[in-house]
């Protein structure tokens, strides 16, 4: 969704103000690391607390939207 190789996406606006912002605050130039689009459903929704039941767990209530997060670490 936020790669720039698949047109203008709100997000990407978003992420390249606050890196011009940064820089010009005298901040070395950021990295922007994007990831695979591709998740886990751990990732999704259980790390998010979503409830097994959800409609969004669902594929009528899937969509771009949802909410992605990065791998986490596993707690030892």
């Amino acid at each position: 969704m936020t790669n720039p190789a698949n047109g203008i996406h709100a997000i990407n606006l978003i992420v390249y103000k606050i890196a011009e912002s940064l820089q010009a605050s005298g901040y070395p130039e950021p990295t922007i690391w994007r990831s695979s689009p591709i998740t886990t459903v751990a990732n999704n929704f259980d790390k998010l607390y979503f409830p097994s039941d959800s409609l969004s767990r669902s594929a009528e209530g899937s969509s771009e939207a949802i909410a992605k997060i990065h791998p986490l670490p596993q707690r030892r």
